[in-house]
């Protein structure tokens, strides 16, 4: 259960690690927005990805989901946020009891074709985050 007073999810993890598909979920199921930066690079609902843009891309996920909270909404965000220093925008909109932060952990094929090497960089880089909810808990 997510308490009401939950105003932010955001969704972190590898590239397949079910980010998506657990905010699709929350969008359907709780009537959150849901946003990732992967939303900018779709355009006539093909997925064109421009590394050379990625910056804009953030900023631009970024600002929707603190316009949306702004208006009063609820949005769930996923992204990979590898670092704790990518979360720390997100974590300064709202207070602590308002923000859940889910880390997915399961390992499935990612839809972009992100390459091994590149998930390799990432697993390498990623941080824990102290309060983070591990998903699925480990056994």
């Amino acid at each position: 259960m997510i308490s009401n007073s939950i105003k932010l999810i955001i969704v972190r993890g590898l590239p397949g690690s079910g980010k998506s598909t657990l905010a699709k979920y929350l969008e359907n199921e709780l009537n959150f927005n849901h946003l990732e930066t992967d939303m900018f690079f779709i355009e006539d609902d093909v997925y064109k990805y421009d590394r050379s843009r990625i910056v804009e891309a953030h900023n631009w996920c970024y600002s929707s989901t603190r316009d949306l909270i702004l208006s009063g909404q609820k949005v769930v965000v996923s992204n990979t946020f590898c670092t704790n220093q990518e979360l720390e925008r997100y974590l300064d909109l709202l207070s602590s009891e308002q923000i859940l932060v889910i880390r997915m952990c399961n390992m499935y094929n990612n839809v972009h074709n992100v390459p091994t090497e590149v998930i390799e960089s990432m697993t390498s880089r990623f941080e824990d985050y102290q309060g983070e909810i591990l998903y699925p808990k480990p056994s």
